[in-house]
């Protein structure tokens, strides 16, 4: 468990930033070649700020992401990762906690990664993403505070199946 706050003085009021996080990782050999891992994460996300109310939200995030690794050799490494969160906000708009709101979003990202490595020469990764966004609220929530802080100031596009990124890079020693 891990917890971080942040307060912030102003000569209007004060901003303060609470996170708490909880996680759970388990790593299994799944046989010689193969490894498993499973992260679970439950995360509270709290915003509260005296010289507003529109800047206050309470975001319940849960994380999970299963990932396989296949290792053939030493010199390559293919791995393929599924990541889904689902982030809520407890805060109702008069301020109550735990009175659940509509405003909540999705995200689903799937991964493949490959490496191709040389041991003290060179490593080339590969990593390829399709990422989901989905978003529910009023209207005006997508653009608030708690909007961008849900989405992470992504835009959820419903008429896509999903946004592909990808990434490579090129290490030399």
């Amino acid at each position: 468990m891990q917890q971080t706050q942040q307060k912030t003085l102003l000569t209007e009021g004060f901003d303060l930033r609470n996170l708490t996080t909880q996680s759970l990782l388990l790593r299994r050999t799944l046989a010689q070649s193969f490894t498993g891992r499973l992260t679970t994460a439950r995360d509270v996300r709290e915003a509260q700020a005296s010289y507003s109310a529109a800047r206050n939200f309470r975001l319940l995030i849960y994380t999970v992401q299963p990932e396989i690794s296949y290792q053939p050799s030493p010199m390559l490494r293919l791995t393929g990762s599924l990541l889904h969160t689902n982030k809520h906000d407890v805060l109702d708009h008069t301020g109550q906690a735990d009175v659940p709101n509509n405003t909540q979003g999705r995200f689903d990202d799937l991964g493949l990664e490959t490496r191709l490595s040389q041991v003290s020469k060179r490593t080339l990764t590969v990593a390829t993403h399709v990422t989901r966004v989905a978003f529910t609220g009023d209207a005006n929530a997508q653009n608030s505070v708690v909007g961008l802080e849900i989405l992470q100031a992504l835009r959820p596009a419903p008429t896509t199946p999903g946004t592909l990124t990808s990434n490579s890079a090129w290490l030399m020693a």
